[in-house]
C-alpha cells in the first residue's frame, strides 16, 4: 500500500490505459500479419494465367481495437475478365474505399440508432476506442446503408409470407409522431407507426412481467391509403384471417388509424380508442376532482355498446362552458360514429362470448413512439426524408428482431485462413516483442514502480521489466 501513496507512482488509470494501448497495438499487428499472410496464400493459389501481379498497395482500416490496421495486399490485372482486382479484398468481402472494419460498422449502427444523435454516437465510440475512429457523418452513412437493406428485407418478408398462420387474436397498435424536416418542400411529416403482435407472454425468468408475442413494427410517412395497403399486405400475407379471427386495433382518434376498418373487413375490427388520451381530455375539460370527471370515467366499461358513456357525456355538458364546452362538443361528435370504442375491448369481447383469459390492456404503440421520439424528435432535431426513412427502417428491424439479419447482409469479412496453435503462439510472441520494444523506445514510458523492487511493488516491478524487455511468458 505504501507505493500507492508515493507521488511518483503512476495511478491505476495510467497502468490500465497503458495496457489498453499496448493490447490494441499488439492485436493490430497480429491482424496485419494475418491479412498479409492470407494475401500471400492467395498469391500462391491464384490462377497465374489469369491474374497478373502488378504491384502491392497499402490499405488502412479503423477497427474495434482502437488502433488503425495498415496492411499491404497485391494488385492484379484480370486477363480473362478485364480490369484490375485486389484478391485479398474480394476474399474477405472488404468493400472498396471503406475505412472501417465490419465489426466497427456494426457497433456504429447500434450506437447510431440507440443514442440521442449521430454526433453523440461518434463521441461514445471515441471514448470506448481511446480515440476518434469515425465521424458523426460516418456513423450516419452506415445507418443509412443499413436502412436500405432493412427496407429490402421487409419487402422480402412480405413477398415470401404465405398467409397460413392461424391465431385467435391479431393486435395492431398504431400511433404517429410528427417529425420536423429540413430542406424539404414541407416543414414536417407524420411518421405513422403500427405494432402488430399476437398478444402477451410472461418474460423469461419473471412471470410478473410480460412481452409481446411475435411482434413486428411497420412505419412510414406515406399517405394514409398507401400506408395501410402496405400494412395489410403483411398482415394478410402472414395470418389466415377468417370469421373466427379477432382483430383488435388500438390507437388515438386520428382519421388515418380509423381507416384500418376499410382494409380489414369493417366490423371484423374491434377498435379501441387510447384510454390515456381520452381520460386526459375529460380531466382537462372538467377537472380531475369534479363530479363530472368521476361520473364519466366510472361508466366507460359499464356498457359495451358505449351508449351509457355517450349519454353521460351529454348530461355533463351543462357543467362546461366556453372553450371547454367547445372541446366537449368536438369530443362527442368525434365519438358519435364509434361510441363503443372507449369501452375496454376485453369487456366487449366477453359480451360477445369470447374468452379473454390472458389478454391485457393495450399500450405498446405509445411506448414505441416514446422510444422513437427520444431518437428522432427531441432536442429540436430535423430530418431529410431519406435520412428519416433510413433510421426508421433500422429501428423497425431492431424492434422486429431482424437487425442481425440486416447486419449479416452488409459485406463482412470471412474465410480467414486457419492456423495451428504453434503458429499463433509464434506470431503473437513476435508481435508482442515488436510492440513493447517500439512503445518503450518511442515514448520513453518508464513507470516509477519499475524501480520499487519486487517485494515493495508486489511483483509489479518485475512484470513491467519483463514486458518492456519483450519477455515471453509460458502458456
Amino acid at each position: 500500500m505504501s507505493m500507492i501513496a508515493d507521488d511518483d507512482v503512476r495511478s491505476l488509470k495510467d497502468i490500465e490505459m497503458f495496457f489498453l494501448q499496448v493490447l490494441g497495438m499488439a492485436l493490430s499487428d497480429l491482424m496485419k500479419m494475418a491479412l498479409e499472410g492470407l494475401d500471400r496464400v492467395l498469391e500462391d493459389k491464384r490462377d497465374k494465367s489469369r491474374y497478373d501481379l502488378i504491384r502491392a498497395d497499402d490499405r488502412t482500416i479503423e477497427t474495434v481495437l482502437g488502433q488503425p490496421v495498415t496492411f499491404s495486399r497485391r494488385y492484379y490485372e484480370d486477363l480473362e475478365e478485364g480490369g484490375y482486382v485486389y484478391l485479398l479484398d474480394q476474399a474477405i468481402d472488404l468493400e472498396p474505399r471503406t475505412r472501417i472494419s465490419p465489426l466497427l460498422r456494426e457497433l456504429a449502427i447500434h450506437a447510431g440508432i440507440s443514442g440521442p444523435s449521430y454526433r453523440v454516437a461518434a463521441e461514445s465510440l471515441a471514448r470506448v476506442m481511446g480515440g476518434t475512429v469515425m465521424s458523426h457523418e460516418g456513423v450516419r452513412q452506415q445507418v443509412l446503408k443499413a436502412g436500405d437493406i432493412a427496407e429490402a428485407l421487409e419487402e422480402d418478408l412480405i413477398n415470401k409470407a404465405d398467409g397460413k398462420r392461424q391465431v385467435d387474436f391479431v393486435f395492431m397498435e398504431a400511433d404517429g409522431i410528427w417529425q420536423h424536416l429540413q430542406r424539404e418542400t414541407k416543414s414536417k411529416v407524420e411518421e405513422k407507426m403500427v405494432t402488430v403482435h399476437e398478444g402477451w407472454e410472461p418474460r423469461a425468468g419473471n412471470p410478473n412481467e410480460f412481452s409481446l408475442r411475435n411482434s413486428i413494427m411497420f412505419s412510414s410517412h406515406d399517405e394514409c391509403d398507401e400506408w395501410w395497403e402496405r400494412t395489410a399486405r403483411w398482415v394478410y400475407g402472414t395470418y389466415d384471417i377468417n370469421e373466427e379471427t379477432v382483430v383488435v386495433l388500438g390507437g388515438d382518434r386520428a382519421s388515418w388509424i380509423r381507416k384500418a376498418s376499410e382494409w380489414f373487413g369493417g366490423k371484423a375490427v374491434l377498435y379501441q380508442v387510447d384510454r390515456f388520451h381520452f381520460v386526459r381530455d375529460i380531466r382537462r375539460i372538467f377537472g380531475k376532482d369534479s363530479e363530472s370527471y368521476k361520473k364519466i370515467t366510472s361508466v366507460m366499461d359499464v356498457d359495451p355498446t358505449g351508449g351509457l358513456l355517450m349519454q353521460t357525456l351529454v348530461e355533463c355538458r351543462v357543467h362546461s362552458s366556453g372553450k371547454k364546452r367547445e372541446e366537449l362538443d368536438a369530443l362527442i361528435s368525434d365519438l358519435s360514429t364509434i361510441p363503443d370504442s372507449v369501452c375496454d375491448y376485453r369487456v366487449r369481447l366477453r359480451a360477445m362470448g369470447v374468452d379473454t383469459t390472458g389478454l391485457r390492456a393495450l399500450g405498446a404503440a405509445e411506448s414505441e413512439v416514446n422510444r422513437v421520439s427520444n431518437r428522432t424528435k427531441k432536442q429540436g432535431r430535423s430530418w431529410r426524408l431519406y435520412g428519416l426513412s433510413g433510421i426508421m427502417a433500422v429501428q423497425r428491424a431492431k424492434f422486429s428482431r431482424n437487425l442481425d439479419t440486416v447486419l449479416k447482409r452488409l459485406p463482412e469479412a470471412s474465410n480467414l485462413p486457419t492456423a495451428t496453435e504453434e503458429e499463433v503462439d509464434e506470431v503473437a510472441a513476435k508481435a508482442i516483442r515488436k510492440v513493447f520494444d517500439s512503445y518503450s523506445r518511442d515514448t520513453g514510458f518508464h513507470p516509477p514502480i519499475m524501480d520499487r523492487g519486487r517485494t515493495a511493488s508486489g511483483g509489479m516491478s518485475a512484470l513491467f521489466h519483463q514486458l518492456l524487455n519483450g519477455a515471453q511468458f509460458p502458456a
